[in-house]
This record gives C-alpha cells, structure tokens and sequence, in this order.
C-alpha cells in the first residue's frame, strides 16, 4: 500500500514538474545555463576572496563581477580569433550565383532526372530543374524575405535579453555559492532535503563531464574536418569544418547534415571548374573526410562523451536519442542526454524499489 501512495503522489509531481519546464523552458534555459556558468566561476571566486592588500580584503561581489568579467572576456577572445577567419572564408559564398551554380548543375541534375523517370520517381513531363527553381523564388520571394526579417529581428531581441539575463543571474550564483542549491531546496519538503541534495550534486557532477566532453567533440571535429579538408585541397576547409563540427552537437544526424553541406559548399566554390572531371571528385573527397572523421568520432569520441561521461550504456543512449528525436525533433536529440541524466538522478532517489531503475542507475 506504501508503495501505491509513494506512485501516487510522485507521478502527479513529475508530470507537473514537466509541463511547468516546459512551459518556461526559456526561463529554466537561462537559469541552467547561469549555474553552469557559476560552477565554472567558483574556483576563480575563491581564490579572489583570498586576496589580501594590507587591511582590505576582497569583497565576494567584486570576486564576482571579476570572475564574470574574465568569463566573458575568454568568450570574447575566442570570437575575436576565430569569427573575422568564419566571415573571411564565409564570404565567398555569399558572392555566388545562383544562375551559375544551377547552370553548372544542368548536366548532372538532367542525368539525375533521367534516372528519376525511368525508377518512376517523377512523373513525364515534370522538371528537376524546375522544381529546384520553384523552390528557390519560392524561399526568396518578398513575402518569406520579410517574415524571416521580422523573425531575425524577433531572435536578436530574445538573444540580446538572453544574455543580459545569463549574466545577471550568473553574477549572484557566483555571488552566493549556495543561492541554486537553496533555490531548488526552498520548494522541498524538509524530508526530502537530503535526497534533493544528493540529486543537485550528482547531476552537476555528471552533467559538468558531459558539457565539458561536448565541447572536447566539437573542438577536436572542427580541428579533425580542418586538416582533412586542407589535406584533399578544399577551399574554405576551416569554414566547411567549423560547420561540420558544430553540426556534431545533433547526435548521430549531425554528420550526415554537415557532409550535405560540405558538399554543397564546394560544389560553388568550384562553378567554373568541370563538374564530372574537378567538383564531383571534390565533393566525394569531403564526403570521404566527413566519413572518417565520423568514425573516429563514434569510434572514439562519442563512447566516452554519451556513455562514460553520464555513465550510461551506448544502446540505452542511442534508444533516448531516437525517442527524443521522434517527440521534439532536433531540439529533442540535442536536449535528449542531458534530459534524460536528470531523471536518471532523480529516479535513483525516489524510486530505487524498482529493477529497471536499479539497472539505469547501477553506474550512478
């Protein structure tokens, strides 16, 4: 009977719990980010509140403001270095024409066509070309011109709010150490204090390994899709690679999207070149060094990012990721890991009786 009431008062909760993250999925986005944020800033807040000139002693509000300072100051570094090479090489693209690029096409996509018709893929009388076309004036037209105006406009307000948001909260994590863990133990009852607790502090532990690995994966694709790229003699390596590494963020679909554009990329890099005899063969040798980047990737990157830094097995990861991709697409995938940690954790407090948590969380 225990065991009846325990189901029937923490299922009402986790499905209220839930909804109201994922009616407020901004507001939680900003704050998740702000703690991760803090406990990257706390070492450094430390070590500035022992500081001693004479008399004065380091006030932990401006231990604060420094640490967020510097902070900030590394992110701004990073895009210093790194964003005038991205436009550099980016801006070539943004002189090609699309007239020429589809007419150095022509040959290939009537062959495509071809093939197309005689599989029954099209119908007589219908156009690839066409098609492509129609596609094309109808994503440039004036109407989706402006809508995607007004969204960019939309989007630079959400991220200019954003990141005043983040760094403002940031600053009293790092301010009071314990100001999340006592935001989230305020809303606990007293006797769950201990578990929630122990929740707060093995899923930071988990999921500051798993961030960290991220971010070592992306680095290590973007430097890995870079040298291959210069090694076939692609233009604009960095350019294709620092898009195919951040690609890798999505799980399992990011690479086959990053070799796509890869691909297309040095398709209009080469419009005055022969398809069949120049492009064609650069587009295969890209596609070959997404390919074997991406095997070292699953081989060796992802075993230790998707299973031993959350301390899960690769298929129970594989499974969350396919489930969460077929309920909130690509969002889903990206937010899966980190989603599914959490309740891991919380599971492993409030309902150890059962196997299959028991099995989840053994390596927890």
């Amino acid at each position: 009977m225990i065991t009846y009431r325990r189901w029937l008062f923490i299922i009402p909760v986790l499905l209220i719990l839930g909804f109201i993250a994922w009616y407020f999925s901004n507001i939680i986005a900003y704050i998740l980010i702000a703690a991760v944020i803090s406990f990257i800033g706390h070492p450094l807040a430390n070590f500035l509140d022992r500081i001693h000139i004479g008399k004065f002693k380091m006030p932990r509000f401006l231990s604060a403001l420094i640490t967020l300072m510097v902070i900030v100051g590394l992110v701004a570094a990073f895009f210093y270095t790194f964003v005038p090479i991205l436009v550099y090489q980016a801006s070539y693209f943004a002189e090609i024409d699309v007239t020429e690029l589809m007419a150095s096409l022509k040959e290939p996509l009537m062959q495509f066509q071809n093939w197309a018709l005689e599989k029954g893929f099209i119908e007589e009388g219908e156009s690839i070309e066409e098609m492509i076309g129609a596609q094309l004036a109808s994503l440039l037209n004036y109407t989706n011109l402006s809508d995607l105006f007004n969204q960019l406009i939309g989007l630079t307000g959400s991220i200019i709010i954003g990141i005043f948001a983040v760094l403002f909260i940031s600053f009293f994590f790092i301010k009071d150490k314990y100001l999340f863990t006592n935001g989230i133990l305020i809303l606990m009852p007293d006797k769950y204090q201990d578990k929630t607790k122990k929740i707060i502090a093995d899923t930071r532990y988990l999921l500051s390994r798993y961030f960290i690995g991220i971010v070592g994966e992306v680095i290590s694709m973007i430097t890995l899709l870079t040298i291959g790229g210069y090694i076939v003699g692609i233009k604009n390596a960095f350019f294709i690679g620092f898009i195919g590494g951040l690609m890798n963020i999505i799980p399992y679909l990011g690479p086959l999207i990053g070799a796509t554009l890869g691909a297309f990329f040095v398709a209009s890099a080469n419009l005055d070149a022969s398809f069949y005899e120049v492009t064609l063969p650069l587009m295969g040798s890209i596609v070959g060094v997404f390919a074997v980047c991406n095997l070292i990737d699953n081989i060796v990157l992802q075993p230790f990012i998707y299973s031993t830094s959350v301390k899960s097995h690769p298929v129970e990861i594989f499974l969350v990721i396919l489930i969460a991709g077929s309920v909130a697409g690509v969002l889903g995938m990206i937010l899966a890991i980190p989603t599914y940690t959490f309740f891991r954790v919380i599971a492993k407090q409030f309902l150890s009786n059962l196997k299959i948590v028991q099995k989840i969380t053994e390596r927890i």
